[in-house]
């Protein structure tokens, strides 16, 4: 069985992890990732915990086949990291070179939303699935694909960002500065704006009681407020079904999945409260020609998705 470590950065920490082909995790941890404004401390930080991994994996007798990094933002034709908005210090580094150096064995980066839906593609029981479409639902909103095994690549070496295709051009600015983003209606900052608008028009609602006591409202307080029947909240779930609904339709007239797996940590904590309505909206808009045999699924992987995925660009997205 081949193993590898596996690293998942985000914005506050990145997980790390010795990971087997079969998608055991072995001494699972997490960094803080320095707030800084040059890379340097950042890059010391991932490295010194992927050399403690080195040397458990090594005192255990297990040979490591690489290392596989799921990281946000984008990442050019050279490998070098862009547009990573959480993580700014990195932009301009080459992860993989990096890494490569440092260790000496292989290195493979991509996305963390490619790693995300390559991590449910492979751990998810989908394996066999032809065409695979995988939404994750968060902060934001983003979108993968794997079509016969491989992640599918449209531009910026990835799917791009689908969670910025428009879909109510009439509607709010997003952070991205477009107009209607599916992100800017659907993800959970969206969720969060809207309802503290709700709160602060008067309207009356249980909302009222999270705002009072946090001083901001969550998408997991109007998922809760909904599910016991609040009007208010049960209005804002029913518009992010719709929209999230509306994005999916779109896509799959492109991608034509047999499978779309609904994941992220809004989308794990709502469950069927918002996946049903998400599958009633989508079968109503889909095109019936590109919606024949369509399974919408909750994911299976879970918080560990992201990596497993990283640990899956070094077993199976090998050229």
């Amino acid at each position: 069985m081949r193993h590898c470590i596996a690293i998942d950065i985000g914005g506050s920490s990145a997980k790390l992890a010795i990971a087997s082909e079969e998608g055991r995790l072995l001494g699972k941890t997490s960094i803080a990732t320095p707030k800084t404004k040059s890379a340097k401390p950042i890059l010391d930080a991932f490295v010194q915990g992927t050399r403690q991994l080195r040397d458990i994996a090594h005192d255990r007798g297990i040979p490591l086949a690489g290392v596989g990094i799921g990281h946000p933002g984008f990442y050019d034709l050279d490998g070098r990291l862009r547009d990573l908005c959480n993580v700014p210090a990195l932009n301009g580094v080459n992860l993989g070179i990096c890494f490569q150096e440092e260790f000496r064995i292989p290195v493979v980066c991509d996305t963390d939303v490619s790693c995300g839906t390559l991590g449910e593609f492979h751990y998810g029981g989908h394996s066999k699935v032809k065409r695979f479409l995988f939404l994750t639902l968060g902060t934001g909103v983003g979108v993968g694909a794997v079509i016969d095994g491989k992640l599918a690549r449209t531009t910026r070496n990835c799917l791009g960002d689908p969670g910025h295709i428009v879909v109510d051009p009439d509607g709010s600015l997003c952070t991205c500065g477009g107009k209607g983003c599916l992100e800017a209606v659907a993800s959970g900052w969206a969720i969060t704006r809207v309802a503290e608008q709700l709160v602060k028009s008067g309207r009356q609602t249980e909302l009222e009681k999270a705002y009072a006591s946090q001083g901001t409202i969550s998408a997991q307080d109007v998922f809760a407020a909904a599910s016991c029947g609040d009007g208010a909240a049960g209005e804002i779930v029913a518009g992010v079904a719709k929209w999230l609904a509306m994005g999916l339709a779109s896509l799959c007239v492109i991608f034509e999945p047999e499978v779309i797996g609904l994941g992220g940590g809004i989308a794990a904590g709502a469950g069927d409260q918002l996946l049903n309505p998400v599958r009633d909206n989508f079968f109503r808009m889909v095109s019936p020609p590109f919606a024949r045999g369509i399974r919408i699924i909750s994911a299976r992987v879970g918080p560990d998705a992201g990596l497993l995925g990283a640990a899956a660009l070094v077993f199976f997205q090998k050229n």
